[in-house]
């Protein structure tokens, strides 16, 4: 799986996104906590669920139908002032939906051995997408060794990356329009 670093990278960054130029920082922290989760179904292996059913890791909680059970409760809690199904309604659900399902969508990305049961609880079928390209993040009680660094440099590559480019384009061309002289007076030949 990704590590959870990058599921709340993904999670502010796509809050963000959703909701420029003004994006609040609740919102922000909101989706944080909504891209990390699904990765809560840790708590089914503890119970003794085994790994590939519903309630184990990867199962009902990376589903689709989950992402649009907790995004509609998350909405109705954030925006209680909000007429139901009106546009900002809608935005807000839908963003919210949108970020628990990447978690989903992330860990279809990796090399781990455990796909992601993304129609449960209609289909059990566990799915990967044919291009894997982040490694297994090691469990809490591993994180701190090499290979943790190998994957997360990885997942700094792959997700971190090109999503901040993406997310902050406007504040990284501003800072670049801030430090580089202006160019008017310099002539071409």
């Amino acid at each position: 799986m990704p590590s959870s670093f990058t599921h709340a990278f993904v999670g502010g960054a796509l809050g963000k996104v959703c909701f420029e130029p003004k994006t609040s920082r609740r919102i922000i922290l909101i989706t944080i906590f909504l891209g990390v989760m699904p990765d809560f179904d840790v708590v089914g292996n503890w119970l003794g669920a085994g790994p590939n059913s519903m309630l184990g890791h990867r199962g009902i909680t990376h589903s689709l139908f989950f992402a649009a059970i907790v995004g509609a409760i998350a909405t109705k809690v954030v925006a209680r002032e909000l007429p139901r199904f009106s546009r900002r309604w809608w935005r807000l659900y839908l963003t919210f939906s949108f970020v628990i399902a990447s978690h989903a969508f992330l860990d279809m990305f990796n090399y781990g051995n455990l796909g992601v049961a993304l129609f449960a609880p209609f289909d059990d079928t566990r799915y990967f997408f044919p291009i894997r390209l982040i490694v297994d993040a090691p469990r809490v009680e591993y994180f701190i060794q090499w290979r943790t660094l190998y994957a997360l440099a990885f997942e700094v590559t792959f997700v971190w990356t090109p999503l901040a480019l993406y997310t902050w384009r406007g504040e990284i061309f501003g800072w670049f329009a801030d430090v580089l002289p202006e160019t008017d007076s310099v002539q071409y030949s």
